[in-house]
């Protein structure tokens, strides 16, 4: 039996398969190697915190793919602690930062919230939103 779509039985025309694509030519800061972070996508920014190498970070860092730049917006209040493997979570215009591993055997139930906001004004010109 052929495969939906397939014009050889047990093949997939190489049109629809997916395929990876590194994205070269960027610019801006780039986060450092890292391990144990966490991504979530807003509109066309990802947003990527913590993780770590070396170490356990508290960077913020936003990457836009429409542009191909990486910037890292200023933030300030109760700014969350570096941590690694933590739920990291987008909820309409705030993201929402549980738990983690904030040291070696040093783990957190901790939430914090981000209001990005400001962002969508910066980004994406909503000026509803920015009044």
């Amino acid at each position: 039996m052929s495969a939906p779509g397939s014009a050889v039985s047990g093949t997939t025309p190489s049109v629809l398969q997916p395929r990876w694509k590194r994205v070269l030519g960027w610019s801006g800061p780039v986060p450092r190697p890292r391990h144990g972070h966490r991504a979530v996508a807003i509109k066309e920014l990802m947003v990527v915190f913590g993780g770590g190498n070396e170490g356990i970070v508290d960077e913020l860092h936003v990457y836009n793919t429409a542009t191909n730049q990486w910037f890292i917006p200023a933030v300030r209040g109760d700014i969350p602690p570096g941590c690694a493997a933590y739920g990291f979570v987008c909820d309409g215009t705030r993201l929402l930062v549980f738990g983690g591993m904030v040291e070696y055997g040093k783990y957190s139930n901790d939430l914090y919230e981000l209001q990005v906001i400001l962002l969508f004004c910066l980004f994406f010109k909503e000026t509803y939103l920015c009044t």
